[in-house]
């Protein structure tokens, strides 16, 4: 969108606001898969503990 905008300020300002709400949720969803990763392996840890 960004591209084929022409100089529209208003078609630039949405592109804009569509770029940045994608970096953020790209961020969202990468911090989410690291803090489920952290429990897993914690949890897989504390049962391989137990095993022992």
């Amino acid at each position: 969108m960004y591209a084929t905008a022409g100089g529209e300020e208003e078609k630039m300002n949405q592109a804009k606001r569509i770029i940045i709400s994608t970096v953020l949720a790209i961020i969202v969803i990468y911090g989410a898969f690291a803090i489920v990763s952290t429990v897993i392996s914690s949890r897989l840890a504390d049962i391989g503990a137990l095993a022992e």
